[in-house]
């Protein structure tokens, strides 16, 4: 349905782009529209908007008031032509002063456009560096060294996240403070950002019809300069051209407002198959699952988002973390800027040990949902190297201590302890666990 949208949204900005006009509420993404009226057409002419209709019958007046003057004669016509000129030439000048200054505005926006954007791409890197420093700051609370708790090894005095000289008595903003302030920043770049494509494309559409009308204007000057030298007894070469001109653009915006009542036609149709297509999800998600299902999946939900806290997940922030009512597996789930949400897999979005503790919660979170709902489980887990990515000890300890928290099922782990005995004796202190020491390979040929 997206795609199809998508698809039909392209349709009416070639059409748009077709007769110089601009769409107003037509939207790139599915929605409900209740009053099609909503959706329309403008045209900029003669320093003001119309809907292509009241174009089309402003056109038609125009042609009927040329058609009864086309069998008037140059000599007839010459103190009107003179005055015409007159008006004509007036118009030239001003509209060529507003085309010029409309057309440097543009120029201007663009460049300030430019700079947004820029703008946009250096805070965004700022936010990840800061991100990243964040995250190694929170790692590096695990180790246990004076460096890691901002105080120097060697002197002994307090390490200051700034460069700022001692004797300056300011306190600069930490990481956290630095991520919100940035992630504000962001956001509000993005929307001078959408407001300035915005208006330089208003802006474009307006300075292309000035320049449609410039050529006009001067067409007409050129003509009238003809009749006003022309044989006295011959018709209006001028007034016939208008004539022709505004014959055309009525055919033109005749055939707009059929194409238009077309697109419109698909769009209400479209719009009602995804009006359909949301009460249907409505209704899905009031009876697909049975209240039993939905209390598993709340259960197994909130027990592996508790892990991912124990086994300290640091990638996201937990409140961004589900389990898809779709796939049953871990997802992110962000909003789009049209406020609809949006999922992926969480291992697109976690580092190589975040991921691993991703996996130990899972595991462990399907396991304990179907030992509370008499689920169908075997009651086995087998882990082969789990503490894989440079997993920490101390996490590792709180992933073998939750498997031996379970008395109801067998939990098989194949650990190296990174062929450390320390980390073996840290990693499994005060558990209950059977130790099985490989001497040599485990499977051999008898």
């Amino acid at each position: 349905m997206q795609d199809r949208w998508g698809l039909l949204y392209q349709e009416f900005i070639t059409l748009a782009k077709k007769g110089n006009a601009e769409v107003i509420g037509m939207e790139d993404y599915p929605k409900i529209i209740n009053d099609i009226n909503e959706i329309y057409f403008r045209v900029y002419k003669k320093d003001k908007y119309y809907l292509v209709p009241q174009l089309l019958q402003e056109l038609q007046i125009e042609f009927d008031l040329i058609n009864n003057e086309t069998e008037i004669t140059v000599g007839d016509n010459l103190e009107k032509n003179q005055t015409r000129l007159q008006e004509l030439s007036d118009n030239l000048l001003r509209y060529n002063f507003r085309f010029e200054q409309l057309e440097n505005e543009v120029l201007h926006e663009k460049e300030k456009l430019k700079q947004y954007i820029q703008q946009k791409k250096n805070v965004e890197e700022d936010l990840s560096k800061n991100k990243s420093a964040q995250k190694m700051h929170n790692l590096g609370g695990q180790v246990h060294s004076s460096i890691s708790s901002s105080i120097c090894p060697t002197c002994g005095q307090n390490i200051k996240d700034s460069l700022l000289p001692a004797d300056v008595d300011r306190v600069p903003m930490q990481i956290g403070e630095n991520i919100n302030f940035l992630s504000s920043q962001q956001k509000m770049i993005e929307v001078y950002v959408n407001s300035q494509r915005k208006s330089i494309i208003e802006k474009e559409t307006i300075v292309s019809e000035y320049g449609n009308y410039l050529t006009a204007l001067r067409q007409q000057i050129r003509n009238i300069k003809k009749d006003l030298v022309a044989d006295d007894r011959v018709p209006s070469e001028e007034l016939i051209e208008r004539k022709i001109n505004t014959k055309r653009s009525i055919a033109f915006y005749a055939e707009m407002v059929e194409n238009i009542n077309e697109l419109k036609k698909k769009l209400k149709k479209m719009s009602k198959e995804w009006d359909d297509i949301k009460r249907s999800e409505a209704n899905m998600a009031g009876n697909f699952f049975s209240t039993l299902d939905a209390q598993k999946l709340e259960f197994m939900e909130g027990y592996f988002l508790s892990l991912m806290k124990k086994f300290n997940y640091q990638s996201k922030d937990k409140d961004a973390i589900k389990i898809s009512r779709e796939k049953y597996l871990p997802v992110i789930e962000v909003k789009l800027p049209n406020e609809r949400p949006k999922t992926y897999d969480i291992r697109f979005d976690s580092s190589g040990s975040d991921h691993i503790r991703c996996m130990w919660a899972y595991y462990i979170a399907l396991l304990g949902t179907s030992n509370k709902f008499s689920g169908n489980h075997p009651n086995l887990l087998i882990f082969d190297e789990p503490q894989q990515q440079s997993a920490s000890t101390t996490d590792f300890h709180e992933f073998l201590d939750e498997l031996s928290k379970s008395d109801t099922s067998q939990s098989i782990v194949f650990a190296s302890f990174q062929n450390s005995l320390s980390d073996f004796v840290q990693a499994t202190q005060d558990l209950n666990f059977n130790r099985i020491d490989g001497n040599g390979m485990f499977i051999v040929k008898t």
